[in-house]
């Protein structure tokens, strides 16, 4: 690829990430300002099918011809594919913390990585693979550092109320 396109790959990827990140760390405060996983979830996508809607009629292709059962099923695949697995994201991000849940998902590269090899279509890239085992290692290990610190800063508060003989 010229340099051009891979700058622009790395800037895209970036940009999702950093995306992703603050749209978690965004749901986590709604979380715990009462708002549940159903209502997020409820306005998360309408925006998406207004923009879809309107992105289709203006490019004059066939969306609004497509047969009902043709709608229905690409509605059905939208359901299975986006709306339950951004459910079970946003029930993860309401259970654990914004660390938590970046680890779980950081595991996504490695099986999409995994589930390319078997498709065997696409080209594999080692660079691709490291990259998304360092991810996820790297985000692994700061959960495991935040939950000792965590674990420390308990310690030293009941050592300090006295309520932990040294």
């Amino acid at each position: 690829q010229p340099l051009s396109v891979a700058a622009l790959g790395v800037l895209l990827a970036a940009g999702s990430g950093i995306s992703i990140s603050v749209n978690t760390v965004l749901c986590k405060n709604l979380n715990e300002a009462g708002v549940n996983p159903e209502a997020l979830v409820s306005v998360r996508f309408i925006g998406a099918v207004l923009v879809a809607t309107a992105v289709m009629a203006a490019s004059g292709d066939g969306w609004f011809a497509l047969a009902p059962a043709t709608m229905l099923s690409l509605a059905a695949a939208s359901l299975v594919l986006s709306v339950c697995p951004s459910y079970g994201n946003q029930v993860g991000v309401w259970l654990a913390s914004p660390v938590t849940g970046r680890v779980v998902m950081t595991r996504g590269p490695v099986f999409v990585f995994l589930l390319q090899l078997l498709e065997g279509r696409l080209v594999s890239s080692p660079y691709s693979l490291t990259v998304a085992v360092l991810y996820s290692t790297f985000s692994i290990s700061a959960a495991v550092t935040r939950q000792q610190a965590i674990r420390s800063a308990a310690l030293a508060l009941a050592t300090a109320r006295g309520r932990v003989g040294a």
